[in-house]
């Protein structure tokens, strides 16, 4: 009996496609977002705090 690692490959490439067009999906959603956010309100000194926030959050 002989072990085939290759077998796995196509699995695991199929897993990521599966998730890739939801990964896509939520940067296409959150990236304008967040470009709005830092250009805008979080370039002023009071709300500079808001993406450190964010992170914790």
């Amino acid at each position: 009996m002989t072990f085939n690692r290759q077998a796995g490959q196509p699995e695991g490439w199929r897993r990521l496609l599966i998730w890739l067009p939801i990964i896509a999906g939520l940067i296409v959603l959150y990236l304008p977002s967040l470009v709005d956010l830092l250009r805008g309100i979080w370039s002023t000194d009071q709300q500079a705090h808001g993406p450190i926030v964010l992170g914790i959050a």
